[in-house]
């Protein structure tokens, strides 16, 4: 009777590896994609390293993190990509090469958390508006994040749960970030509609 359960063990075993294969050969589809905008972003999960924030032909929003890019993108640029399994916005691979996090190295925590100096507060306008998911922190989940075009061309993100009152396009508000990471945005209020 044990044996038959240690076999029975076994084929499911076997079968689940089997079906895990085939899923990741479902991402592991490369798609070539035209780039429409274009934003170069600070963050603090990525301890310093830029990361792209896209719009591509499609309209959908996507990032990478640049620590193994090698080349600057650009507008216009056509692009091969594959997308994360662990979330629909990150790219883990453009043109071949795979964006695997960057090793940790000892003190990299200290150094990035020194100069961590809240900006004063910043009034601006909402020029343009969409949702995204960012993975930024352990463990790997995405988090639903508002990007935010401000009058000035850069690019806000700010995780949803921080907002308590629902964002348009023309609103005005005020915030503020780390002076370090001048894209994440720490605390954000509404002024006016």
């Amino acid at each position: 009777m044990k044996k038959i359960i240690i076999f029975g063990c076994l084929l499911c075993l076997f079968a689940s590896c089997g079906k895990s294969d085939e899923s990741e050969d479902e991402h592991d589809k490369s798609e070539t994609v035209l780039i429409k905008r274009l934003y170069d972003v600070k963050l603090p999960s990525y301890k310093g390293y830029s990361t792209y924030v896209l719009r591509v032909e499609d309209g959908r929003n996507l990032y990478l993190v640049r620590w193994k890019l090698g080349v600057d993108l650009h507008e216009g640029d056509k692009i091969d990509i594959e997308i994360s399994p662990y979330c629909a916005c990150e790219i883990r691979k453009v043109n071949g090469v795979d964006f695997e996090r960057p090793e940790e190295t000892d003190g990299a925590e200290a150094k990035t958390s020194r100069g961590l100096i809240a900006s004063d507060p910043i009034e601006t306008d909402i020029i343009d508006l969409f949702s995204m998911e960012f993975i930024q922190t352990i463990p790997l989940l995405p988090i639903p994040c508002y990007c935010i075009e401000d009058e000035h061309g850069e690019l806000l993100v700010v995780s949803k749960s921080k907002v308590s009152a629902e964002l348009k396009v023309g609103d005005r508000i005020v915030y503020n970030v780390y002076t370090l990471y001048p894209n994440d945005v720490l605390m954000l209020k509404k002024l006016r509609d």
